[in-house]
C-alpha cells in the first residue's frame, strides 16, 4: 500500500503510483478527531489499509450542523475477501460525499461491484459478470463481502454474503444471523435502496447507457426513483386498462357495424321474404287438400271392400255346388283303376315267364357257341402242327447264319487289349489332370477369399470416409449458422472454381483446421480472430485478389490471407516438454492443431498459435509462469485465460484472466484419420485389383485343363462305344446259339395230333346235347307267348271307359278350379284393400295430427277446416294442382330466407352484447380515469419540483435547463420525461440528444438531474462511476462543486463519485464533507510502519 501526501497537496492525482492491489481512503468526519486503520496482508506481501482523517479547507468549511449525517441505509464500511482484484480490504466511506480515486485497472469499479453484489443486486445491473461465483477472485475458492449499513435506530447493521466459485449459491447473515436472500430484499427495500435504478446506482458500464437513455425510458427510472411503488404500478395498471379498453371500444366498433350491416342486408330482401310467405300460404292451402284427399281415400276404399266382401260370398256357394256334382264320378273312376291294375299284374306274371325262357335259351345258345368255338380251335391246331415241321427247318438255317455273322465282326476287332490299354492310360490322364485342376480350384477359392475379405475391409473404409465426409457437412452448417456471410461465399468459390489459379490450394479454415479434443477446440477458438476463424488462406496473388474483390462487392468482413510458400518460417524459442509439465503446462497449442503447412503458417504468423500454452488441468500458478517462464504470454487453462505483460518502465508483470467460452466451431475430426482411410482404400484397391488379376490366371490355367479333359473325354467316348458294340455282338450270338438248342429238340407229333382229335369228339358231344335243350326250351315260351294276346284287348276296354269318366271329371274340375279362382282372387282383393284400408287410416292420422301440430290446432278446428274443403276426390286433386302451380310460380330460394332469419337472431343476439359491452367501456372508461388521477397527480407534482430544482442548478451552472413530462393522448406507454438544456446564448431550448449535445454536455446535464432528483428522492446513497469522462474542466469544476454543495445539510443522500483523476485545486481547502478514498496498486506501496510514520507527521494538519 502506498499513501502519499503534502501538507497542501494541488491534486490527490498526482501522486498515485500502480502496478500493486492496493487501498487507502482519507476523510473528515464530524464523529471522530483521530485515525484508524485497518491493515490486511494479500498474497503478495503489500499492505491494503483503511484509514479515515479529517482534511481542513478554508473556503468551504461548514459548520456541525451543515455536515450531513450518517442516515438510515447509509453505508458505513465495506469490507471485503477474495472479491475480484482483492484479498483482503476494508473501506470506510462519509456520510457526504466519498470520492473514490485512482488510476485505471486498480479497483475502482470493484467497490461499486461491491456495493451491488453485497446488498443483493442483480450482477447484470454492473454490465459485468451475470453470475455472482464469477466475482471471485482468480485461484480463490470462495469470496465474501461485508457491508456495514445504518439502521433506523442508527445503530451498525452488518449484511454478509458468502459465495462461492464452483457453485451457484450465497450464504447470508444480518448482525451475525443466517438470513435468506428474500429477508435480505426485503430490508433492502425498507430503506428504499433501488440498486437497479440508474438514478441511484450508475455503474460506469452503465453511465453511457443513462446518458443515451431515450424520454420513455427516463421517464420509468425517475419513477423508480421519486414515487412509491404502488404509485408506479399505476401506470402499468393504465396501459393494461387501455389496451383493455381499446379492445372493447373496437370490439363495440365492430358490433355497431355488424349490426347496422345485417340490418341493411335484411331490408334488402324483404320483398323477396313477403313473396315466400305467399308461397307458403299456397303449399299450406294443398297440404290441407292433401289431408282432406287422404280421409276422402279412405272412405272410398271402404265402400270398395264391401263389394269384394259380397263377390268373395257367392263365389264360395258356387264351389259348394260344384263339389257335390263330382262324388259319383270319382267312385266310378276309381272301380275302372281296380280293374286295371289287375290285368297289369296277370300281364307281368306271363312276360316274367317268357324273360326266363329266353334268358335260359339265351345261356344254352351261348354254351352252344362256345363249344362250336372250342372244336375249331381244336381244329387249327390240328392244321398248325402239320405246318410246324417245315417251319423249324428254315428258323435253324436263320439263326445259324446270324452267329456266323457276329462271329466274324468279333473276329475283325481283335485288337480289344489294345482299346483297353489306351482307355486305361487315357483314365491315368484325366485323373491327373482333374488333380491338377482341383489345385488351381483350390488358389482360387483362397484368392476369392482374401478378395471378399478386402471387398468387407473396403466397405468398412468407405464407411468411416463417409462418415468424415459427414462431419464436414455438419461444420458447413455451423458455419451456416455462426458466420452466413462466409458460409455464402465458400459456396460462391465451390461455384466458381474454374477462376482460380490454384484452387485445390485455396483453404478454408473451418475445414482444414481439426482439433481432436474440445478443450483445445476451446483454446483455439479464444486465441484466433474471428473474422480468421472463417477465413481463407491461399499461396496465389491472383485468387487472393479474387476473393477480396468479391468481399468488398459483398461488403462483408471476412479474412483472406496468401502465404508464400517460398518464404522462410522464424521459429519461435520454446521451452521443453519437462520445463513446461513441471508448472502444470501441456504443451503448445500448435501441437495439437492438424492443419495444411499453408494454413499453419498463417496460423501462427496471424494468431501466434506457436507461442500460447495450455493445461488440460486448472488452478494453474500463473504468477509462478509468468515468474520463470518470461516468454509465456497466453496461458489457457480449464474455464480461464491469461495474459502476461511486463511493464516496459518497471519490468514488473501484470496478469489479467478472462473466462472462456466453449468451442462451437472447431470440435472436428482426425483428419489424420481420413488420410489413413483414403491410403487404406488405395492399398485395398490395388490388392484387390492384384488378386483379380491372379484369378483371371488361375482360370486361364483352368481353361487350358478343361480343353484338354474334353478332348480325353471324346476318345474315352469313342473307346466306350466300341466296347459297347462288342458286347452286344457277343449277346446276340449267344442269344441265338440258345434259341438254336431249343429247336434241336424232337418233337412228338402223333401224340399231339391224337390228342386234339379227342378234345374235338367232346366239343361234338356237347353241341349236340345243348342243340335239344334249346329246341325243349323254344317249345314252352310259344305256349306261354300265344296265351299273353288277349292281354291287350281287355286293357284297351277297360281304357276306354276310364276316358269317358275322366272326361266328365274334367269338366266338373275345370268348374271348380274356376270357382276356387273367383274365391281367391276375392279373397286376395279383400285382403288387399283391409291391409290398405289400415295403411289408409293409419296415414290420414297421422297425416291430420302431423297438420294439427304444425299449425297447432285442436280436433275441433281441424273438422271445422276439412269438412269446409270438397268431398269429391277429382276436385281435391285438381285444387292441389291448382295450388302447387301458384307457389310454384313464386321462386323458392330457401337459402335467402334461412339467411334472413339468422340475421334476425344475429342481430337481436349483438344487441344484447353491445349494449353490455358498452356499459364495461362507460365503467372502465371511468376507473381509467380515476387510475390516471392516482398515477398522474403525484407524477406531475414530482416532475413540478423537479423542474424546479433543474431549473436552479442550470442557472447556478450558468447554461438553461427545464424538465417536462410530455404525456401520450392514446398511450400511457409512451408518456416521456424530456430534458431541455441551452448551453449557448443563441440557441434555444432543445431536447437533450446525442445529435444535438457533445458527450460532455450530455454528463453535465445527467449529473445535474441526478443530483435535482436528490432533493425528490429519499433514498439513503448514490453511486455514479466515472460521469466526469468527456467534460472539458470548467464543466467538471462545476459539477464537482455543485455535487460538493448538494451533500450540504442533513437530509441529503450519501455520494460516491469514482474518478480516475481530478482537476488540480479541484477540492476546495476547507471543504469538510468530503471523504477520499484513493485506491493504488504496484511495486511503490507503503507498509504498515510507513502509514503510521505518515499518520503521526501529518496528525496535527489532519486534525479538524
Amino acid at each position: 500500500m502506498s499513501l502519499s501526501s503534502r501538507k497542501r497537496p494541488r491534486s490527490p492525482s498526482s501522486t498515485l503510483p500502480s502496478h500493486r492491489q492496493d487501498s487507502s481512503s482519507i476523510h473528515t468526519s464530524p464523529n471522530s478527531s483521530h485515525n484508524h486503520y485497518n491493515h490486511h496482508t494479500n498474497n503478495n506481501g503489500a499492505v491494503t489499509t483503511s484509514g479515515s482523517t479529517n482534511l481542513p479547507r478554508t473556503n468551504f468549511h461548514l459548520d456541525a450542523n451543515d455536515i450531513p449525517p450518517f442516515r438510515p441505509g447509509c453505508i458505513k464500511k465495506i469490507t471485503l475477501q477474495n472479491f475480484m482484484t482483492y484479498d483482503d480490504v476494508e473501506f470506510r466511506p462519509g456520510p457526504g460525499l466519498n470520492l473514490v480515486l485512482g488510476p485505471n485497472g486498480t479497483g475502482k469499479s470493484s467497490i461499486v461491484s461491491a456495493i451491488c453484489v453485497g446488498l443483493g443486486g442483480n450482477p447484470r445491473v454492473l454490465g459485468r459478470a451475470s453470475k455472482v461465483r464469477d466475482y471471485v477472485k482468480h485461484g480463490k475458492d470462495k469470496a465474501w463481502i461485508e457491508v456495514e449499513l445504518v439502521d433506523k435506530n442508527l445503530e451498525p447493521l452488518l449484511i454478509r454474503r458468502t459465495f462461492k466459485a464452483k457453485t451457484a449459491t450465497s450464504s447470508w447473515r444480518i448482525n451475525g444471523k443466517p438470513a435468506k436472500n428474500q429477508d435480505v430484499e426485503e430490508l433492502i427495500a425498507s430503506f428504499n435502496i433501488q440498486l437497479d435504478n440508474l438514478t441511484q446506482f450508475l455503474p460506469q458500464d452503465k453511465v453511457a447507457m443513462f446518458a443515451a437513455m431515450g424520454p420513455v425510458e427516463l421517464l420509468q427510472s425517475t419513477q423508480k426513483a421519486v414515487l412509491k411503488p404502488e404509485v408506479i404500478e399505476k401506470q402499468q395498471q393504465l396501459i393494461e386498462k387501455q389496451q383493455m379498453f381499446l379492445q372493447s371500444s373496437t370490439t363495440v366498433n365492430n358490433y355497431v357495424q355488424q349490426i347496422s350491416q345485417l340490418k341493411k342486408q335484411n331490408e334488402g330482401i324483404e320483398r323477396d321474404v313477403a313473396r315466400y310467405l305467399e308461397r307458403q300460404k299456397h303449399l299450406e292451402k294443398a297440404e290441407q287438400l292433401r289431408v282432406r284427399k287422404v280421409f276422402m281415400e279412405f272412405s272410398a276404399m271402404q265402400i270398395e271392400g264391401k263389394k269384394l266382401l259380397e263377390h268373395k260370398k257367392e263365389a264360395e256357394k258356387k264351389l259348394e255346388e260344384i263339389s257335390s256334382l263330382m262324388a259319383p264320378t270319382m267312385e266310378q273312376l276309381k272301380e275302372l283303376q281296380k280293374k286295371q291294375k289287375e290285368l297289369d299284374r296277370e300281364e307281368y306274371k306271363k312276360n316274367t315267364e317268357m324273360k326266363r325262357i329266353q334268358t335260359k335259351i339265351d345261356q344254352l345258345t351261348s354254351r352252344l357257341e362256345k363249344a362250336s368255338n372250342g372244336y375249331n380251335q381244336k381244329k387249327s391246331e390240328l392244321e398248325k402242327v402239320d405246318n410246324r415241321e417245315s417251319d423249324r427247318e428254315k428258323q435253324r438255317q436263320h439263326y445259324q447264319r446270324a452267329i456266323e455273322n457276329y462271329h466274324q465282326k468279333l473276329e475283325k476287332s481283335s485288337n480289344f487289349a489294345d482299346k483297353e490299354e489306351k482307355e486305361k492310360a487315357i483314365k491315368e490322364k484325366c485323373n491327373a489332370l482333374q488333380a491338377e485342376r482341383g489345385e488351381y480350384d483350390e488358389q482360387r477359392s483362397a484368392i476369392q477369399d482374401k478378395q471378399r475379405s478386402i471387398e468387407h475391409d473396403v466397405q468398412s473404409v468407405k464407411y468411416e470416409l463417409q462418415r468424415l465426409r459427414q462431419h464436414d457437412q455438419r461444420i458447413l452448417t455451423s458455419v451456416k449458422q455462426l458466420n452466413r456471410n462466409a458460409y455464402e461465399l465458400y459456396n460462391w468459390i465451390i461455384r466458381n472454381k474454374d477462376q482460380f489459379e490454384m484452387p485445390n490450394e485455396l483453404f478454408f479454415v473451418p475445414l482444414v483446421v481439426n482439433i481432436k479434443n474440445r478443450l483445445h477446440a476451446t483454446y483455439f477458438e479464444s486465441s484466433v480472430a474471428k473474422n480468421f476463424q472463417f477465413g481463407f488462406v491461399t499461396p496465389s496473388v491472383r485468387d487472393s485478389d479474387i476473393i477480396q474483390e468479391e468481399i468488398k462487392r459483398r461488403s462483408v468482413q471476412i479474412t483472406v490471407l496468401r502465404v508464400d510458400p517460398r518464404a522462410q518460417k522464424q521459429d519461435q524459442p520454446r521451452y521443453s516438454t519437462e520445463e513446461l509439465n513441471r508448472f502444470g503446462l501441456t504443451a503448445y497449442l500448435d501441437q495439437v492443431v492438424e492443419a495444411p503447412a499453408a494454413v499453419m503458417r498463417a496460423l501462427c504468423d496471424v494468431s501466434s498459435i506457436n507461442t500460447v500454452l495450455f493445461s488440460e488441468r486448472a488452478n494453474l500458478q500463473v504468477e509462478e509462469i509468468a515468474k520463470h517462464l518470461p516468454n509465456a504470454r497466453t496461458v489457457f487453462e480449464p474455464q480461464m485465460r491469461h495474459f502476461i505483460s511486463t511493464s516496459r518502465y518497471s519490468n514488473n508483470t501484470s496478469i489479467r484472466s478472462d473466462p472462456l467460452r466453449a468451442a462451437r466451431l472447431f470440435v472436428g475430426i482426425d483428419r489424420a484419420r481420413t488420410h489413413d482411410m483414403q491410403q487404406q482404400m488405395q492399398v485395398k484397391n490395388a490388392e484387390h485389383a492384384e488378386l483379380t488379376r491372379q484369378v483371371e490366371v488361375v482360370e486361364a490355367s483352368m481353361h487350358q485343363i478343361d480343353v484338354k479333359l474334353e478332348e480325353y473325354r471324346n476318345q474315352r467316348r469313342e473307346i466306350y462305344r466300341y466296347f459297347q458294340e462288342r458286347k452286344k455282338w457277343e449277346s446276340q450270338a449267344k442269344r441265338y446259339e440258345r434259341e438254336l438248342q431249343k429247336l434241336s429238340k424232337e418233337e412228338n407229333v402223333e401224340a399231339i395230333k391224337e390228342g386234339i382229335h379227342a378234345k374235338m369228339r367232346e366239343f361234338n358231344k356237347e353241341r349236340m346235347r345243348l342243340v335239344e335243350h334249346i329246341r325243349d326250351n323254344l317249345t314252352i315260351m310259344f305256349k306261354v307267348d300265344f296265351s299273353t294276346d288277349i292281354y291287350p284287348i281287355l286293357k284297351s276296354k277297360l281304357k276306354d271307359e276310364e276316358n269317358q269318366v275322366i272326361q266328365q271329371q274334367s269338366q266338373f274340375t275345370e268348374e271348380k278350379q274356376r270357382a276356387e279362382a273367383s274365391v281367391a282372387q276375392y279373397s286376395a282383393s279383400f285382403d288387399h284393400v283391409r291391409a290398405q284400408l289400415r295403411t289408409c287410416k293409419t296415414r290420414a292420422i297421422e297425416k291430420r295430427n302431423e297438420y294439427m301440430e304444425k299449425q297447432n290446432i285442436d280436433d275441433d278446428a281441424m273438422r271445422t277446416l276439412l269438412n269446409g274443403l270438397p268431398d269429391d276426390l277429382q276436385t281435391i286433386n285438381d285444387q292441389i294442382i291448382i295450388e302447387e302451380t301458384a307457389a310454384n310460380a313464386i321462386m323458392e330460394n330457401q337459402n335467402v330466407i334461412r339467411e334472413y332469419e339468422k340475421r334476425k337472431q344475429d342481430i337481436i343476439k349483438m344487441e344484447k352484447e353491445l349494449e353490455e359491452f358498452t356499459k364495461e367501456n362507460s365503467t372502465m372508461e371511468a376507473v381509467i380515469k380515476q387510475i390516471e388521477d392516482e398515477w398522474a397527480t403525484p407524477l406531475r407534482k414530482c416532475v413540478v419540483e423537479l423542474n424546479q430544482t433543474f431549473q436552479q442548478y442550470t442557472r447556478n451552472f450558468g447554461i438553461a435547463g427545464e424538465v417536462h413530462l410530455k404525456p401520450h393522448e392514446s398511450d400511457y406507454a409512451k408518456w416521456e420525461i424530456q430534458i431541455k438544456v441551452k448551453f449557448r446564448d443563441n440557441e434555444p431550448l432543445a431536447v437533450l440528444s446525442k445529435s444535438r449535445q457533445s458527450g460532455g454536455e450530455r454528463s453535465v446535464t445527467t449529473i445535474l438531474y441526478l443530483l435535482a432528483l436528490q432533493v425528490i428522492n429519499k433514498s439513503p446513497f448514490r453511486v455514479v462511476d466515472e460521469i466526469n469522462q468527456g467534460m472539458d474542466p470548467i464543466n467538471e469544476r462545476k459539477i464537482f462543486h455543485q455535487m460538493l454543495k448538494s451533500c450540504t445539510g442533513k437530509d441529503v443522500p450519501q455520494s460516491f463519485l469514482i474518478t480516475p483523476k481530478l482537476l488540480p485545486d479541484l477540492v476546495p481547502h476547507d471543504a469538510n464533507n468530503i471523504t477520499i478514498l484513493f485506491i493504488f496498486n504496484g511495486a511503490f506501496g507503503l507498509d504498515a510502519d510507513d502509514v503510521r510514520t505518515f499518520n503521526k507527521k501529518h496528525k496535527k494538519g489532519l486534525k479538524l
